[in-house]
């Protein structure tokens, strides 16, 4: 944070002692917290910095979180947003408002608008549906989404019957918004362990 603040008189503390995220999906946060609804999903709820003086009152848990998070494929910093990997568009970081092309400067902006502006995005972030017993060891070491002997994405993320999966655009738009189930493999002994389901949008499980 000191690195970005320039000439500007700011001062940069660190508070993590005192305070800490919190989300509030059905309730709204307390008012002496410094929370804001979440702008890259309506159904994420508030999210805010929160004292821990204050009542945990409506606060929802991890397990919540991480399964709403799977749910509206929402990528979350070490997980699914890879730093000097990841490329925004294909983390649909624009769809979650976290990237504009009409303000700003950053770092790597010539090459994201680049890559916008000629369409050279072939895989996205989807939301699936897991069927198959896996864990975090074999995420670790790969598993490989196939249909038949074609490669059509990875599995980045799960958490019980859901995950976050990057995908070939081609193949999600070839099932016209109807379920694609595709097969699993893992790298480490190259079988099948579970089935992938492609989640079309707005069909997402509670």
């Amino acid at each position: 944070m000191r690195l970005f603040k320039l000439r500007a008189n700011v001062s940069v503390e660190d508070i993590s002692d005192k305070a800490h995220v919190a989300t509030y999906h059905d309730a709204p946060p307390p008012e002496k917290s410094f929370a804001f609804q979440d702008p890259r999903h309506p159904n994420l709820g508030y999210r805010g910095l929160v004292f821990k003086n204050i009542t945990e009152e409506n606060q929802e848990d991890d397990a919540f979180y991480t399964r709403l998070c799977l749910k509206e494929c929402i990528p979350r910093a070490g997980v699914e947003l890879i730093p000097e990997k990841t490329i925004p568009l294909e983390a649909n970081l624009e769809e979650l408002n976290a990237l504009c092309f009409t303000k700003g400067c950053y770092l790597g902006q010539e090459l994201t608008a680049r890559t916008k502006h000629q369409g050279m995005v072939r895989k996205k972030l989807y939301s699936v549906l897991i069927d198959g017993q896996i864990n975090d060891e074999m995420l670790e070491k790969g598993i490989t989404i196939y249909d038949g002997d074609r490669k059509v994405g990875v599995l980045l993320s799960y958490g019980n019957d859901l995950g976050i999966a990057k995908l070939r655009i081609e193949d999600v738009k070839e099932g016209q918004g109807k379920p694609k189930v595709w097969q699993g493999i893992s790298t480490e002994t190259k079988t099948e362990c579970c089935k992938i389901t492609h989640i079309p949008d707005k069909a997402s499980p509670k």
